[in-house]
């Protein structure tokens, strides 16, 4: 038999304040004698507060594992309410008296119902939407006059091809039914091409528009939503050609005029 062999338990203890400052832990070793054990040392270590500390750190993980999926969760809803679309939209543009002036001559052209259609690439972000639009209207003249004098007319009319960068507030963003407003901003191409017995108008010019919207859309599906709305779109003046039989000369023109459309929204 040989030596006895010694094993180590960790006992608790109340240190003093000397203790502590040169031990770290409030641990200490006490020698016991093992009994029967003679060919290997065994170490019981009983640790004060071990178990507490485990606990800690597990309540601390689950709180970090919650909050990164509140996180996760709010960013993807965030995603979701910020949804990029394509709208078409067809409408009809009403009547409208275009004025414009030939030198000391007054131009006034009737331009009777044609069509509209616009698309436009947007993105919602709640209840602000932000969109990029190619819009086409069309106008026929119905009735021509220059100088005060009536005359017949024909030709393809006055039309205005624009290029608007709209902003919309949504209402009931939460609900099916989502009456809006809007504004744009951009540029319209205005097009004449049209003929009386004073003379042609013809040419195409660019100008500043602008353009107010009022209506409403309704969702038909998580994706797909249907809109109609009211439009007043108003180019400022624009400059073309006029050919007369006894000369020709610049005529200005205002184009303006109002639309009424309906389409559908489809998010992606």
């Amino acid at each position: 038999m040989g030596e006895p062999v010694r094993r180590f338990v960790f006992e608790p203890f109340t240190p003093s304040a000397e203790h502590l400052a040169n031990h770290p832990l409030p641990i200490r070793l006490i020698p016991e004698q093992s009994k029967g054990l003679t060919s290997r040392t065994s170490t019981d270590l009983r640790w004060p507060g071990q178990i507490s500390k485990v606990k800690h750190r597990m309540k601390t993980m689950r709180c970090t594992l919650l909050t990164v999926a509140a996180a996760a969760l709010s960013l993807s809803a965030e995603s979701h309410a910020q949804d990029s679309y394509i709208a078409g939209q067809f409408g009809i543009r009403a009547v409208e008296q275009t004025d414009g002036e030939a030198g000391n001559l007054a131009i006034e052209s009737e331009l009777g119902n044609a069509s509209f259609f616009s698309v436009a690439l947007g993105r919602d972000t709640g209840n602000w939407r932000y969109e990029v639009e190619l819009a086409r209207r069309g106008g026929k003249i119905n009735n021509f006059s220059i100088g005060g004098t009536e005359q017949a007319v024909s030709g393809d009319g006055l039309s205005a091809t624009s290029l608007m960068a709209n902003a919309f507030i949504d209402f009931n963003e939460e609900g099916r039914f989502s009456p809006y407003i809007g504004a744009g901003l951009g540029l319209a191409s205005v097009t004449a091409d049209y003929s009386a017995a004073g003379g042609t108008i013809d040419g195409q010019s660019s100008a500043f528009a602008f353009q107010l919207i009022g209506g409403a859309s309704v969702q038909v599906s998580e994706r797909v939503e249907l809109f109609s709305d009211l439009r007043y779109m108003r180019a400022m003046e624009t400059d073309h050609a006029l050919t007369a039989p006894l000369g020709s000369s610049d005529v200005s023109f205002q184009y303006d005029g109002y639309t009424l459309g309906a389409g559908v929204r489809v998010s992606y």
